[in-house]
């Protein structure tokens, strides 16, 4: 099979999508599929199976504004479309995978149609809940064959402006589990390049630093512990817009730690030295979780994980079972949560065990075959 791949989001930016595009890619390519991988950024990645290529689309501006700019983000698509006209008349392409929302559901679902080409989209988040997005939304959502959505919540969404069940797929994002098997640095080593103790716990929090993700949230509730547990410390990996916010929430004494952007190997490191996961995720009107891929990685390095009532996060839990579930923007309750965990080493074994079980069925190579049946019943037709 033949697959063009189109996607904004791509390395170096370090994120969830782009982690996405790249493995599901590189599982396909694998498997013995040709795959082309449309972006904007210049790389350079190393490892790549013989089948999967990866092709720049020069921007006229630096490629990171392709996140800010809704024009930009336009006209990285149309320049797209050119190249899938050209890819197409020299290789034949089977089908084009889009990742991203409305810009590319419109420009690849038009030129997929164009050349009777069956056209997937994928969702990565929440769709933007505005009245001018969600009327534009019911019709340009229609232009795809399939659509597929991180999450339950995202499905619902779409369900909702009119879409038929029977278009909408819920696949989430996959995991490596062999990452997760063993720690490039011993927990002791690790626990003492961040200036702790062995037997201090650790809470972690994966995720950029935008509002969505909620982190004032979390750290107002881990601060609130301090006076019952200080062996604690919080460890929030990541960077983004909201960095000197919460960065202006923190004093010297608090034990939260800023590790900034974090490359793979050094994020499970972390996450295998740590006690507990929390995902402190809140509702925008422009923006929501679908089913963040850092959830899914702390759930197969075997932690219990706290979680809100936002996206879509939630239906990856059973409350009490092998994790937490707690309402979104309430601080008294996230405090309750960990101080509950920090204080029941039982529980947090159990609950880890649970998630690791769980995370078998998010391996990539399990994601990456549901995937690949969706294509092949468009593909028949």
């Amino acid at each position: 099979m033949k697959i063009c791949r189109i996607s904004k989001a791509f390395f170096p930016v370090i994120d969830g999508a782009a982690n996405h595009v790249l493995e599901l890619s590189r599982q396909q390519s694998l498997k013995g599929h040709e795959v082309w991988i449309l972006q904007p950024h210049k790389i350079n990645l190393c490892d790549l199976p013989k089948k999967l290529r990866i092709l720049r689309i020069r921007m006229p501006v630096p490629s990171n504004y392709v996140y800010k700019s809704n024009v930009v983000k336009l006209f990285f698509n149309i320049m797209a479309t050119t190249r899938i006209i050209l890819l197409h008349l020299t290789n034949h392409l089977d089908l084009i995978h889009a990742h991203g929302d409305i810009f590319e559901s419109f420009c690849q679902g038009i030129i997929g149609r164009v050349l009777h080409i069956p056209i997937i989209l994928t969702i990565h988040g929440g769709i933007n809940q505005k009245r001018f997005y969600l009327f534009l939304a019911r019709y340009i959502f229609k232009l795809p064959n399939h659509i597929i959505v991180t999450g339950d919540t995202v499905k619902q969404q779409l369900l909702n402006i009119g879409l038929s069940d029977s278009k909408v797929s819920v696949i989430s994002s996959g995991v490596n589990l062999d990452e997760f098997q063993h720690r490039d640095q011993p927990l002791k080593i690790m626990k003492s390049s961040l200036g702790l103790a062995e037997f201090d716990k650790v809470i972690v929090s994966v995720g950029r630093l935008h509002p969505v993700k909620g982190f004032e949230y979390l750290i107002k509730a881990f601060k609130s512990l301090k006076n019952r547990h200080d062996r604690a410390c919080l460890v929030i990996i990541g960077d983004g817009p909201e960095k000197d916010n919460l960065i202006g929430l923190v004093d010297q004494e608090s034990r939260i730690i800023f590790t900034g952007e974090k490359k793979k190997k050094q994020v499970v490191d972390y996450l295998l030295c740590a006690d507990i996961f929390v995902l402190a995720s809140v509702s925008m009107t422009s923006q929501e979780e679908g089913t963040p891929t850092a959830v899914m990685e702390a759930m197969s390095a075997g932690l219990p994980v706290i979680v809100t009532d936002s996206g879509s996060t939630k239906y990856l839990i059973r409350d009490g079972e092998n994790g937490l579930i707690v309402p979104q923007r309430d601080i008294v309750a996230l405090k309750e949560a960990i101080e509950l965990l920090l204080e029941n080493d039982n529980l947090r074994t159990r609950m880890g065990f649970a998630n690791q079980r769980v995370a078998k069925s998010k391996d990539w190579s399990v994601i990456s075959e549901s995937v690949l049946k969706i294509y092949v019943n468009l593909i028949k037709g």
